[in-house]
């Protein structure tokens, strides 16, 4: 029995949507699953949680053990996410992981190795100083260095959490899978929940201002992640100039957080054309101005 909604002409891939799925739930790995007796060689099954308007989904990772021996790969977390660190020469699809992805397709975790409890060799995973991420810890072993320690249990990295507001993939990935030699073992819990944090997307006024929404990271654990992705469509369907005018008191790089104005498309999958300008935190405060009788635009808020 596979959970979720499972697409057409796959077998172990399934969708689960905001507004029909149970607004929590969880997840394991194929295992002993009698669909999978005769399935030998490499084996990929992806699971993607499409939260409706006004939600976010979190999905934790509460257990993940590896049951197959394989080339070394251990997981490394720190200020940007957990990543896969391979000791050998194969590539990361030839070896057993665990991937959290976007819907855009960039890498939010990625973990690997062997999870049962013991300690993996000393090594340190470098931060660039001065330039935090929006991940908040507490009561983590990070060190004044700037430095994560990796002398963890690989367990101790658990529980890994990703908080989204657009749709995330969760990919289990084995090199080899035979119903003897089953591959890893792994639990993840997920959670839909219904927040405001993008507000309305679709503003008509002709003048006005839209603010963003302080998320809660107070409670925040040691590698938890949120990824936010709002889009607004600015239709003020005037037939002057339209003049944007963005403002933060944050200074951080542009690869944690950015404000992108995106020409409107209808004829698109994602009704997005072209790049028209895009805001960094360090620009402070900017003003745009678009072409004339251009009253339709695409804002689109990105914070990694």
């Amino acid at each position: 029995q596979v959970e979720g909604t499972l697409r057409p002409s796959t077998l172990c891939d399934a969708d689960h949507y905001g507004l029909s799925s149970p607004p929590e739930g969880s997840i394991t790995d194929p295992g002993s699953r009698p669909l999978f007796w005769n399935v030998e060689g490499p084996l990929r099954c992806v699971e993607r949680f499409v939260p409706s308007a006004n939600q976010s989904v979190t999905l934790t990772v509460t257990r993940l053990l590896r049951h197959s021996s394989g080339p070394e790969c251990h997981t490394q977390c720190g200020d940007g996410g957990c990543r896969c660190v391979a000791g050998g020469a194969l590539p990361l699809h030839q070896m057993d992981h665990l991937l959290i992805l976007a819907h855009s397709g960039q890498t939010l975790a990625c973990l690997c190795g062997d999870f049962q409890v013991h300690q993996v060799p000393l090594s340190v995973l470098p931060l660039e100083p001065g330039e935090p991420g929006s991940m908040t810890v507490q009561g983590s072993p990070y060190s004044q260095t700037g430095h994560w320690p990796c002398a963890l249990a690989q367990q101790e990295w658990l529980p890994v959490s990703v908080r989204s507001w657009s749709a995330l993939r969760v990919v289990y990935s084995l090199s080899h899978h035979t119903w003897t030699t089953k591959g890893f073992a792994f639990t993840a819990t997920y959670a839909f929940n219904t927040d405001e944090v993008c507000g309305p997307n679709i503003l008509t006024e002709t003048a006005g201002e839209t603010r963003s929404v302080k998320t809660s990271v107070n409670a925040l654990k040691l590698n938890h992640f949120y990824h936010l992705d709002c889009s607004w469509l600015l239709n003020a369907k005037m037939e002057g100039q339209l003049s944007l005018e963005m403002e933060t008191s944050q200074n951080r790089p542009c690869t944690a957080w950015n404000l992108s104005v995106l020409y409107h498309e209808t004829d698109t999958s994602d009704e997005t054309g072209d790049l028209a300008h895009t805001f960094c935190p360090r620009d402070i405060v900017k003003s745009y101005s678009l072409p004339w009788r251009l009253g339709t635009v695409l804002l689109r808020w990105v914070d990694h």
